[in-house]
This record gives C-alpha cells, structure tokens and sequence, in this order.
C-alpha cells in the first residue's frame, strides 16, 4: 500500500516494509542525504527471520526470534495479514546464534515469535520445538535457562510438556497470552 500511504498521508518521507527490516540503516542514510526526497524499501518477497548479529540486550538475558508471522487465522489478530504465515528460521541457523549468545555469555535464552509451539511446522518437522530445543541443550550447555514466549494452547504436544518436565535448561514456564485461550 505504499502509494496508497503516500497519496493519503502528507509528509510522508519513506517507507519500510516488514519483509525489508534489514534495510532501516540504507533508508535512513538515503533519506538523510537527499533531505526532503522520498524513500522506500518496500518488497512482497524478503526474509522476516533472516539471521543478524545477535547481542545480549538485558545483561545475561538476550532474545532470539526463531520464526515470525502466523498461519492462526485469530479473528482478533492482523498478524497474519501484516507477516504473512509462519516461517521458522531453520534449526542451523537458530544454533549457530545461540552459541554466538552463549559465547557472549547470555544465562538466559529466550526463544520468541509469534507462535513458537508451532515452531518448524512450515519446515516439515513434527514437534518441532521440542526437537529444537533438545539441539539447543547439546549445543548452547552453558547456558542454564531456556524461556519461550508466545505459546498458543493447540500446538502445545505432549512430547513439549515431557521435554520442559525433564530438562532443568527449560524454564517451566509458558508466556500463553490471555487471547490465545479463546476459542
């Protein structure tokens, strides 16, 4: 909706789109250099969970998305509309992040995205959290706590409960936002 945006809202200097978040820096300098011209990074296509540097943010605990956008068609959520379905950033990639947190010395993992109980659904994989979340334990040791944020009830498996129940790493502890409940 770009040109939409642009025709209805006076004084708009850029846009960036959601699959173009990488690209905020560029826009910023082109918008900087031509001072009162206008800019965009918009795209249908782009990687929501693309890999960058990843720094602990709150002293030991750091955050790490490992998918983005949703397949829920919840009617009180744009979610869906706005990200698009749910891609899972894949088990390598989420690794090799991890360890560069662990390195850093992050104690606290925690694994966000808008539905991580759905976590690698898109890649084929069944209980994909669980199955992550194990690789994350043999491979990130050194760090004690696993949290997940943003669960939603009806990809919570059996195989996840048994894992967080048994793996001390793995806080016992699920983020279920209020309005995921509802039928």
């Amino acid at each position: 909706y770009g040109d939409e945006i642009r025709r209805q809202v006076v004084g708009v200097d850029g846009l960036l789109g959601t699959r173009n978040w990488r690209e905020i820096a560029t826009l910023v300098q082109e918008l900087a250099s031509q001072r009162g011209g206008y800019c965009d990074r918009i795209a249908e296509e782009g990687d929501l969970v693309a890999s960058t540097q990843r720094r602990a943010i709150l002293g030991a605990t750091a955050y790490l998305k490992i998918a983005d956008g949703c397949d829920a068609a919840c009617a009180f959520c744009a979610i869906p509309l706005i990200k698009g379905a749910q891609r899972s950033k894949p088990v390598e990639m989420v690794l090799r992040e991890a360890g560069e947190l662990a390195s850093q010395g992050v104690q606290e993992l925690v694994l966000i995205a808008q539905d991580t109980t759905a976590y690698g659904r898109d890649l084929g994989l069944r209980d994909g959290l669980a199955a992550l979340l194990r690789a994350l334990m043999a491979e990130t040791p050194s760090i004690p706590w696993v949290r997940l944020l943003y669960a939603y009830p009806q990809h919570v498996t059996p195989e996840l409960i048994a894992l967080m129940a048994s793996a001390p790493q793995v806080c016992h502890y699920l983020d279920l936002p209020l309005q995921h409940g509802h039928p």
